[in-house]
């Protein structure tokens, strides 16, 4: 998950969007539950007002509903309208047009009004029941009775099987919308209560997750750092044993004194200037330090002749790098630098030893390592035979280039060495200033 900060921040949103979420979650959910529960009792209202309308629609059944009441029809409905022991205000019934054929407001009767959603099922033969505001145009005389809110229903009028008609009874909806209110108020603090719920309970479920990622972190920085510290032990140690091996080959002949230190900061300035990073430069590095460490199995006759030696004797100097390779890679470390140990006597033009490579054949770390060995070993006494001069080894790489060396390795020993001499103020290791100032002497 990433720091403690981190999870902090996350803990902090995870609880705000679940907080918006569990709250939109509990608005629609108690809105649809309402209106579940309003269209029920609705429907529950429709169903009492045909009972209710049974009796009433018997006595009204013996009237003529195809055309609108005249004078002394309209005074006989009033009539048993009044009668009735419903608790209705007003009563309409309407044709299947949706013409007023009879309402207890007079002057309605004979007008035409588009059907209302009730009216249409009730036209259909279903019973339905709805609240209204009185808003509606059909309404206006409905609300100069002081009535500002309605329940309104509509039931069939069915003659001979066939529905003719619908009446329309208008009662006080005042008990049944505080009922609902009520009832609302209560979903409302039903549902805030089961919000409130589920949100502590998420709260809880991502304040752990964040304690557990919490500790996992610190477990993990803990581990991180005994991890941190285990593999500088070991890179000590390794550099140690390195070290240690290139002293025990330098110990076998005293006109190498040296060497190694060189050879390997050559070889690291060349992968520098190379571009090489991490393991392929560390690579370089160490198979520098151990390229000559099959010399510890050369007789000592041999590494320290000082006349040129026998075919024999050749044959057996040309086995140290396999011999090399062979201890390096008993590593699993320095798999890749026991490469630049086999290789580092491989030839640009593919005349060198032990597999005959040429050119990109030759991993890039031996063919770094050849050319930083060839310099120091020009460049440094021997047993057979005196130095050359920085100027002399650096025009000896330039001629064998393209033969012997790889070209562009050569140039980076000479860019990196330029470098060097133009910056005074950078330690310069183990690497012998003059050949510095050899390299930048000759020019680009």
């Amino acid at each position: 998950m990433g720091s403690p900060a981190r999870v902090q921040l996350w803990e902090a949103r995870f609880l705000v969007v679940s907080l918006v979420v569990v709250a939109l979650l509990a608005y629609v959910a108690q809105g649809l539950v309402s209106s579940f529960v309003t269209e029920r009792v609705l429907w529950v209202e429709a169903q009492e007002a045909e009972d209710d309308m049974r009796v009433m629609g018997e006595a009204l059944a013996l009237f003529d509903w195809s055309r609108p009441l005249g004078p002394d029809e309209v005074a006989a409905v009033d009539l048993v309208v009044q009668k009735s022991l419903l608790p209705i205000l007003l009563l309409k019934v309407w044709s299947a047009d949706g013409t007023v054929l009879y309402s207890t407001e007079h002057a309605l009767i004979g007008q035409t009004f588009p059907p209302s959603e009730g009216l249409r099922s009730a036209l259909s033969g279903r019973p339905a029941a709805e609240l209204t505001d009185l808003e509606a145009e059909e309404n206006e005389l409905e609300r100069t009775s002081g009535l500002r809110e309605a329940l309104e229903a509509y039931i069939p009028i069915v003659v001979d099987g066939r529905v003719v008609g619908a009446f329309e009874t208008y009662s006080d909806a005042s008990p049944l919308t505080q009922a609902l209110a009520g009832l609302g108020r209560r979903l409302a603090v039903v549902f805030l209560f089961g919000a409130a719920l589920l949100w502590a309970a998420l709260w809880l479920l991502a304040h752990g997750m964040a304690t557990n990622l919490r500790r996992q972190n610190r477990d993990l920085a803990r581990l991180g750092e005994e991890l941190e510290a285990s593999l500088r032990r070991s890179q000590e140690t390794l550099d140690g044993t390195l070290a240690a091996l290139a002293e025990a080959v330098e110990a076998k002949d005293e006109y190498v004194g040296g060497h190694v230190g060189r050879v390997a900061a050559y070889a690291d300035m060349i992968a520098e200037e190379l571009g090489l990073a991490g393991p392929a430069r560390e690579d370089v590095r160490n198979g520098a330090v151990l390229h000559d460490i099959g010399k510890m199995a050369i007789p000592d006759a041999i590494l320290g002749k000082p006349g040129p030696l026998s075919p024999t004797e050749r044959t057996i100097m040309e086995t140290h790098s396999l011999r090399g390779e062979a201890i390096v890679r008993r590593v699993p470390a320095l798999e890749g630098a026991a490469l630049v140990v086999r290789h580092h006597h491989e030839r640009w033009d593919g005349a060198g030893y032990p597999d005959g490579l040429a050119g990109a054949a030759i991993p890039l770390g031996a063919r770094i390592v050849a050319v930083a060995d060839a310099f120091d070993a020009m460049t440094t006494d021997r047993v057979y035979r005196k130095a050359l001069s920085y100027e002399e080894a650096l025009k000896e790489l330039a001629r064998e280039a393209g033969r012997q060396f790889d070209p562009q390795v050569v140039l980076a020993l000479r860019s990196g060495l330029m470098k060097l001499a133009r910056q005074p103020e950078v330690a310069v290791r183990v690497i012998p200033r003059q050949a510095a100032e050899a390299a930048l002497a000759g020019g680009d």
